[in-house]
């Protein structure tokens, strides 16, 4: 996808909710133009509507983005981890937002690593880790979530972090915990979900 389609779809989505700089923007096309690739090269895609994979896989990162920037950023989150990031969602696209923030993005499966490195070339705030997340040594600021059932990611509280942010539905929000967390404002059955340990 051409950066101007990108930008216009973005703002078009995001009108209103939240900005997005060029420089993020620049590295989300390239991201999408080898996202799509990815998915022809592999079979895994027949058509898809542009305009509905933009608003699911970076419109709803972009606003988490925004999300982190304004609640865990200013109380000093710097590292974050992505769990079974795929194809980088949501942690590319926070690393592309969100220049000041390392972001890892953790994938067990070769395919998707080799795919996520290769997006992700030149990024200086994106490492990609080569692991199941049970197994990594490290400690995180936040650990972030899209594609990973919830309680494997709430299993790993608080080895890993003591705060989570689940990209989740409300339905599976509500047999969580009782905050009714924040709605993605186009689709209001998926919301943002904080954990915290504490």
């Amino acid at each position: 996808m051409r950066f101007e389609d990108l930008r216009a779809l973005v703002a078009t989505r995001l009108l209103g909710i939240c900005d997005v700089d060029d420089d993020a923007l620049v590295k989300l096309a390239r991201h999408h133009e080898l996202y799509d690739r990815w998915l022809q090269r592999n079979a895994r895609a027949t058509t898809r509507d542009t305009g509905d994979a933009v608003e699911r896989d970076y419109c709803e990162a972009i606003f988490a983005a925004d999300y982190i920037g304004r609640t865990y950023v200013p109380r000093g989150t710097r590292l974050i981890a992505d769990i079974g990031s795929g194809a980088g969602f949501p942690g590319a696209v926070l690393a592309a937002v969100l220049p000041g923030v390392t972001v890892h993005l953790v994938e067990s499966n070769q395919d998707k690593v080799l795919f996520l490195r290769d997006s992700t070339r030149g990024w200086p705030n994106v490492k990609v880790r080569s692991a199941r997340a049970q197994n990594l040594p490290d400690r995180f600021d936040l650990l972030v979530a899209r594609g990973m059932p919830n309680r494997e990611i709430l299993d790993l509280i608080p080895k890993l972090s003591a705060e989570v942010l689940l990209f989740t539905s409300k339905a599976e929000a509500e047999t969580l915990q009782n905050e009714p967390g924040t709605p993605i404002p186009w689709a209001p059955q998926r919301i943002l979900l904080p954990i915290s340990a504490s």
